[in-house]
């Protein structure tokens, strides 16, 4: 409470007062699930009504983040104060509820990226009141239906037959695809660029992919399906359950699932045919699998120009000889690829062979895997991928290999040849131009 009154203070003081809150472009605010010490609501309150009125009428406040958003907006002037601004661009809120997405309803501010995050139910009154929400909550973004560009939500399902439409929205982020209305996604953001999903809400079971699949597809087929999208990242179930029929250029699978389906990685990318793709495994024993590895002799994979592959490192697989199944990766992952691969990039990563999981006593400071990888050339290895692709395939133009979270020997990575950023993440290249500017004052409430 005394940080936030002595900030309120020093913006308001008599003095320069407008010229400081003109330099205030971006405004952090974060409620801890616990405040220690605790702190008065109504001094808090009033002390943010007072700000954010100031800003309405002097400022020229652009970028607004506000994490516990529910505590933060109890107090009513809050946000009474926060609807008044007419400059912002850019919206974080994180465990918004009833009150804070009743703000939104309120604002009148050009939008171009709005980050929403629904909070966790509480009780079964706050449950059925969430899924309420969840189901209308594209309604309190109609007011920015001209400017928003960037919506991310993180919510279970929020897709209706009768959402307004958002034709600027070019990128979609969702924590949690619902499968069943995709002719919804596809009506709300005609002119979409850009999906991201991390996981889809569908039970585990075969029979109940292929019927979801199929019925996707016939949808899209009969009602039409994104003729923009460029770019797709998540998981390969979601993709697959999605069934997009058309062709998509850049393909980024970062989300790591239980049990790859080696012939449901075959379907999607037959499918989208993408000519960048990233590919994360949870296992380097995958690259000794024959199934798998057959995957890059079929079709999909034939225009292929930029490949990245990250194995993840399973800390329970003690059976995988890692640098042979990394030698295995150069003979049948990429070399089926030569004829159109321009850039390649071979991650290993230890994030989670290192990070004990709960109950279980740290890994030792000498382990067997780490050992391994302690001596592996990672020079060397890039050179022989260089070498054996390179002297048969004229596009070949950059090999990078990298090797990552190794406790001892640190991260280090080598590039052959032109540096590619193929695979920046598209969340950081939006985010980055709404979230950095001049005047940036961090507050934890």
């Amino acid at each position: 409470m005394r940080r936030i009154s002595s900030f309120v203070s020093f913006m308001l003081k008599e003095g320069h007062s407008t010229y400081r809150l003109k330099l205030l472009r971006s405004l952090h605010l974060y409620w801890p699930s616990i405040p220690r010490p605790p702190v008065s609501l109504e001094a808090t309150g009033m002390a943010l009504a007072r700000l954010f009125r100031s800003l309405a009428e002097d400022g020229d406040l652009h970028n607004l983040s506000i994490h516990g958003a529910e505590q933060i907006v109890l107090y009513p002037d809050v946000p009474a104060a926060i609807t008044q601004l007419t400059t912002l661009e850019w919206l974080n809120v994180a465990d918004a509820r009833r009150r804070t997405i009743n703000m939104l309803s309120g604002l009148r501010c050009p939008f171009k990226v709005a980050i929403i995050s629904l909070g966790s139910p509480r009780n079964e009154a706050d449950g059925w009141i969430l899924s309420i929400l969840d189901k209308h909550l594209l309604w309190s973004l109609q007011p920015f239906t001209a400017t928003l560009s960037y919506l991310t939500i993180a919510t279970r399902r929020f897709s209706a037959p009768d959402d307004p439409v958002f034709p600027n929205v070019t990128y979609l982020n969702l924590s949690t695809a619902d499968i069943r209305w995709v002719r919804h996604y596809v009506r709300a953001f005609p002119n979409l660029l850009i999906l991201s999903a991390r996981d889809c809400d569908i039970p585990e079971g075969r029979a109940e992919y292929g019927l979801r699949r199929a019925g996707n597809l016939s949808e899209q087929e009969t009602s039409g399906t994104w003729q923009s999208l460029t770019s797709y990242c998540g998981s390969i179930l979601t993709l697959y359950l999605l069934a997009i029929p058309k062709h998509i250029p850049k393909v980024v699978f970062n989300e790591v699932e239980d049990g790859l389906q080696s012939g449901m990685l075959r379907t999607v990318l037959g499918g989208a045919r993408p000519r960048q793709l990233q590919l994360t495994l949870d296992g380097a024993f995958w690259l000794l699998d024959p199934d798998f590895l057959s995957t890059f002799t079929h079709y999909g994979v034939d225009a292929l120009r930029h490949f990245k592959l990250v194995v993840k490192v399973d800390a329970l697989d003690d059976v995988t000889y890692i640098p042979e199944a990394l030698e295995s990766a150069i003979d049948h992952v990429i070399k089926p690829l030569q004829v159109t691969l321009v850039a390649v990039t071979i991650e290993v990563d230890l994030s989670w062979y290192c990070v004990p999981r709960k109950f279980e006593p740290p890994l030792p400071e000498s382990d067997p895997i780490e050992e391994v990888l302690e001596g592996w050339d990672v020079d060397a290895y890039a050179h022989r991928i260089q070498d054996k692709i390179g002297a048969v395939s004229p596009a070949l133009r950059s090999v990078t290999v990298g090797l990552w979270h190794h406790r001892t020997r640190g991260n280090c990575q080598v590039t052959l040849g032109l540096t590619y950023e193929s695979f920046d993440d598209s969340d950081e290249e939006y985010c980055s131009s709404g979230s950095e500017s001049d005047g940036e004052d961090l507050m934890e409430v």
